[in-house]
């Protein structure tokens, strides 16, 4: 398992109990699509029924196609860089879908990080 997928996985449940991650997965895409250089597989950020999140391998209908460097995007992930200075330089990209997506994606990762 690649360290995006592993990073996203660990966060998975604080954004789950997190009242105001929960606001803003009801707005989220239905599904991102991860393609990251160096994460090994492609997979899928994907908002169920219940308004909860969770990663799946299907990520042949995404909104959101997220692709560039997989140490890029972990760090986002871990809070120590934020998405909008990665694709301003070119290292994270958003090949399908629309840039402001990935900002509320960025809010839901900043909001699983806080106690």
């Amino acid at each position: 398992m690649g360290k995006v997928k592993e990073s996203l996985k660990e966060a998975i449940p604080r954004m789950n109990a997190n009242p105001k991650a929960r606001e803003i997965i009801q707005v989220l895409p239905r599904a991102i699509a991860f393609d990251l250089e160096g994460e090994g597989e492609t997979f899928a950020l994907v908002v169920n029924q219940d308004a909860t999140v969770s990663l799946s391998g299907d990520s042949e209908n995404a909104e959101i196609v997220v692709s560039g460097d997989a140490a890029e995007f972990a760090r986002i992930v871990t809070r120590e860089r934020e998405v909008t200075h990665a694709v301003a330089e070119g290292k994270v990209r958003v090949s399908r879908g629309k840039l402001s997506k990935m900002i509320l994606l960025d809010r839901l990762l900043n909001l699983a990080r806080k106690r």
